[in-house]
């Protein structure tokens, strides 16, 4: 699961949109919850293109660590301004994909999940003893 911080700010009915990291998203709204949130996105839905052929939702970054698992390839990818975040695409549609090569990272609106952050933060929040 990938958890990032944004900014919420109304939208058409239904939705919100996100500033994170300089790029606006779209995410389905939760009721009561506005202005400082925890977005979350699983690591399954998320896709990557070829960082020129970038279109619709999603984050540009560059691929830092591919990790080959059968029917899927896991990716880390670092995306400026917002750290590592993990894309499990499909080995066919990201085989393409290798470490140090520029990327989009789709981020489908339906499966982006607001949260409020936590007190004390995300990192106390996450931090496992």
């Amino acid at each position: 699961m990938n958890f990032f911080e944004a900014n919420s700010f109304p939208a058409e009915e239904g939705s919100v949109r996100l500033v994170a990291g300089g790029t606006n998203l779209m995410a389905p709204a939760r009721d009561g919850l506005s202005g400082r949130v925890l977005a979350g996105i699983r690591a399954e839905v998320c896709g990557v293109l070829p960082q020129e052929w970038g279109a619709g939702q999603g984050l540009e970054g560059t691929v830092r660590r591919r990790l080959f698992m059968g029917r899927r390839i896991s990716l880390e990818i670092d995306v400026p301004e917002m750290g590592l975040l993990k894309a499990k695409p499909l080995t066919t549609t990201a085989r393409w994909a290798r470490e140090g090569d520029p990327v989009f990272m789709t981020l489908p609106v339906e499966h982006i999940l607001l949260f409020p952050v936590p007190a004390g933060g995300v990192a106390s929040a996450l931090e496992v003893e």
